[in-house]
């Protein structure tokens, strides 16, 4: 009975601190993490300790699966260069510089547990950069870059701070063992997502009922964390790597009405489970003080302070250099490098979340030896401190920012939008005047769509509804029905040659499904059959009368 009142109160203070953060214009994770600290100094309410292993597994694999499945893979390989170098370069830099800082702060640190502390606190966190900066206006290269930053950033310095755990129990560094351990992780993690997505796509082709699918698409993020787990391998890279590649193959292996679904489920999925880890976090404040009470609370903020402002450091320093880098050309297509505007936003969203949190609190107790794992405590308590220092300090800030440095989505993806709706409406339009030479249609079935689909193959012109009153023939809805298939194959197409991005595909093709199913329903009706019987009903998508 307390667990199920401690959770129904922690959603209710998630959705009230979400509300009031709407209302003050600041992202909502700062607001989060504050109210959860708030809450944990209130007498009288229940402490919550967080399970670290049931954190990693409860929150992480959807999280990270949410934004995967989503992913703009053209944008994250056309910029693979300084994509590398975030996720591998800084995270190395800021692993041995946090290290070094740490053991000159903390002389008790031994260094093996100094360069722990870096490896943890060296990811960004793809939920609260997504979380922060997805109101903001940016473009979608700079969102895909940071948003792919923090989905690979954290396998990379999770198997840094597991070789270094393993330096700590056993007193020594064993370089050739760790080199292997991390290409096997590395590679081992990506096989297994490759592996279970390849599956998982066949096992869905045959499927056709959107509640199965969808609990089958829930399902899969647990599935590849923990069959990576067991092999030893990378669960955060397996769960990445699963999530692009279901993503990149949804529009051919799904219907519409379980994308329409798909979509609505895992949206409200990242959102809840978004605010409980943030909250959460807030809520760890007085179970890691106590543990550090002789210490003094005054040494305690100046030494996360002092980490806080090394790893911010770190990253502007690291993203100044990275924009002096020279243009490449990548596939024929010549790929800038960030200029100052980009690179200092880029530079000042490395916010810290979950994942150093979880693998702070995950650290054993004893050694081998049963000795108390050196510098536990003070590797907790500073990555808490270099949380709140980066989400709190940088979110707060990052709004202001981008206003002042007037770095604002250049219209690249609307364009790519424009442009996916007109050849798609050219390619039906197509299909339209050779079925007029080889089907007896009237003309009153005909003239309309044909109406319809000129005025959307213009490039400058939009997408609108489709409604009820020119829908006055079974023949013509039938007909439009079909129409969307040409439409959508084409859409594909321009995805697959790399003509739009996954947003542009993403966003069409959701107009497309919308379509789809008003028009299965109207089907359904005139032929007298329940509606659901042409396809899933969706709430909110029944057409007008």
């Amino acid at each position: 009975m307390l667990l199920t009142t401690v959770v129904l109160g922690l959603v209710a203070a998630v959705v009230g601190l979400a509300i009031l953060a709407r209302r003050l214009a600041v992202p909502y994770p700062v607001l989060l993490v504050l109210g959860g600290l708030v809450l944990s100094c209130v007498p009288g309410l229940p402490r919550v300790t967080l399970d670290p292993e049931l954190v990693v597994l409860l929150f992480l694999p959807p999280a990270i699966y949410a934004q995967a499945r989503t992913t703009a893979l053209r944008d994250l390989w056309r910029d693979r260069g300084p994509l590398a170098l975030l996720a591998v370069g800084l995270v190395l830099v800021t692993t041995l510089t946090v290290a070094v800082v740490a053991h000159a702060l903390m002389p008790g640190l031994p260094w093996a547990s100094a360069v722990l502390l870096g490896a943890i606190v060296a990811p960004t966190d793809t939920v609260a950069a997504s979380a922060v900066l997805c109101r903001l206006g940016l473009s979608q290269r700079l969102l895909a870059l940071i948003e792919g930053e923090g989905l690979l950033n954290d396998a990379i310095a999770l198997v840094l701070a597991h070789a270094a755990v393993a330096a700590v129990l056993a007193g020594r560094l064993n370089v050739g063992a760790d080199l292997l351990t991390f290409g096997w992780t590395c590679a081992g993690g990506i096989a297994v997502g490759l592996l279970a997505g390849w599956l998982l796509a066949h096992v869905r082709r045959t499927l056709d009922d959107p509640p199965i699918e969808n609990t089958l698409s829930l399902l899969t993020p647990y599935t590849a964390y923990l069959c990576a787990a067991w092999l030893g391998a990378s669960g955060v890279l397996a769960v990445v790597t699963v999530g692009v590649y279901l993503g990149r193959r949804g529009p051919r292996i799904m219907s519409a009405p379980t994308r329409l679904r798909a979509d609505a489920i895992w949206e409200q999925v990242d959102f809840t489970l978004n605010g409980l880890i943030f909250i959460l976090i807030g809520l760890q404040l007085p179970s890691i003080l106590v543990a550090l009470a002789a210490r003094g609370p005054l040494r305690l903020v100046a030494e996360s302070a002092a980490l806080g402002v090394t790893v911010i450091l770190i990253r502007c320093a690291w993203v100044g250099l990275m924009s002096l880098a020279p243009s490449q050309r990548i596939s024929g297509r010549i790929a800038t490098p960030l200029g100052w505007p980009e690179g200092a936003l880029v530079a000042w969203s490395g916010a810290r979340g979950i994942v150093s949190l979880a693998a702070a609190l995950a650290l054993p107790r004893l050694t081998s030896m049963g000795q108390p794992f050196p510098g536990r405590e003070q590797i907790i308590v500073s990555t808490f401190g270099v949380i709140l220092c980066t989400l709190v300090g940088q979110g707060l800030s990052l709004g202001p920012l981008v206003r002042w440095l007037g770095v604002r989505d250049n219209g690249a993806a609307q364009t790519e939008t424009r442009m996916a709706r007109a050849v798609t409406a050219q390619a039906a339009l197509a299909q339209l005047e050779t079925d007029a030479c080889t089907a007896s249609l009237p003309a009153a079935v005909m003239e309309p769509v044909r109406a319809s689909y000129r005025a959307r193959a213009r490039p400058t012109a939009g997408r609108t509804p489709r409604g009820t009153r020119s829908l006055n023939a079974e023949r013509q809805l039938a007909l439009r029905r079909r129409l969307l298939d040409v439409e959508r194959t084409r859409l594909i197409q321009l995805r697959d040659q790399a003509q739009i991005g996954d947003h542009a595909l993403q966003a069409v093709q959701h107009e497309l499904d919308l379509e789809q199913v008003r028009l299965d329903q109207l089907l359904a009706h005139r032929r007298g059959e329940p509606e659901g019987a042409c396809a899933e009903e969706v709430p909110g998508l029944h057409p007008r009368r």
